[in-house]
């Protein structure tokens, strides 16, 4: 009987219990980052840090970041330690337009607590022109026309958007050349020389000018007949060789 009762304490001994994090967790604290509500900014290119951590739990509990509700993957450092019991993730990144404005949330799970979360932010973030050109690129046969929209941010704000010609303000042709209040460049009945412009789309704020290239192509209308020619002959030809082999197939049935 006393055996009995050493083994069952034994194996109870050596089961771990399912026990859930301190109440008072996850915890996000900066660093090497401004508080948001620091009336400066980061500055992009800037190395930054920040870590979420929690205490106790058995198993040791999750911690996921994320950014604006998007998990965030790579660049985490996940540490235990055993004698203070804290689980941590460090999350490290190199600042840039994206993050402006954003928030980092920290999430925490465990199988024996309802999922709880920490955040930083929304942060501030200093960056030049960004721009978002769409399309960068088209193809277009000669009498075509061709549209595109140029968008920019930055903080400090944009302050000015302009399409450059061959690095001049100055629409080529009035006539086919259009511009819109949005940015929107049309360009009409697209003529061989169209290919050989250099067309830009600059923004502008106090943190300097940037630009972006668009492209328009020509599209050789002789290959891409061709193409079609040649996609014809080759479903007939496989059409051809169906035949053959459905041909031989009943001379071998008859004749065997």
């Amino acid at each position: 009987m006393r055996f009995v009762i050493v083994l069952i304490g034994s194996i109870i001994a050596g089961i771990t219990f399912a026990t859930p994090p301190d109440a008072k967790y996850p915890e996000c604290w900066p660093a090497n980052i401004r508080d948001p509500t620091d009336s400066r900014s980061n500055e992009a290119g800037a190395s930054v840090s920040i870590t979420c951590q929690s205490k106790r739990g058995s198993p040791n509990p999750d911690l996921v970041w994320s950014r604006n509700g998007v998990d965030i993957v790579g660049n985490q450092e996940f540490t235990t330690n055993n004698v203070t019991k804290l689980t941590q993730n460090r999350y490290a990144w190199i600042l840039s337009g994206i993050d402006h404005q954003a928030t980092l949330t920290c999430t925490q799970t465990h199988p024996e607590a309802n999922p709880k979360s920490c955040s930083v932010g929304p942060l501030r973030v200093r960056y030049g022109p960004d721009i978002t050109l769409e399309p960068n690129t088209v193809g277009r046969v000669i009498g075509e026309t061709a549209i595109f929209n140029c968008s920019a941010r930055g903080n400090p704000a944009v302050t000015e958007i302009q399409w450059l010609f061959n690095d001049t303000s100055t629409l080529p042709d009035l006539q086919r050349f259009l511009l819109n209040a949005d940015n929107q460049l049309t360009i009409h009945n697209i003529t061989y020389s169209d290919y050989y412009l250099d067309i830009k789309c600059q923004a502008q704020s106090t943190r300097g000018i940037q630009s972006k290239t668009v492209e328009i192509l020509p599209v050789n209308e002789t290959t891409t007949k061709e193409t079609s020619t040649g996609q014809k002959n080759t479903v007939a030809s496989s059409h051809f060789v169906v035949f053959c082999n459905v041909a031989i197939l009943f001379y071998q049935c008859i004749y065997k």
